[in-house]
């Protein structure tokens, strides 16, 4: 995450953007090894949807 992310408009309304869900891996649905079960994972790619 950008500890110095800016705005990219003049609203001062509480729009719940930018939210970070933690998510943890599970063998079976991802290959373990690599992944530890349980474990959060990193966000890679973050998106918005508008």
């Amino acid at each position: 995450m950008d500890k110095f992310a800016e705005s990219l408009d003049s609203s001062s309304a509480d729009e719940n953007g930018a939210l970070f869900y933690p998510t943890e891996g599970r063998c079976g649905s991802l290959r373990c090894p690599p992944y530890i079960g349980g474990a959060e994972l990193a966000c890679v790619v973050c998106s918005t949807t508008s």
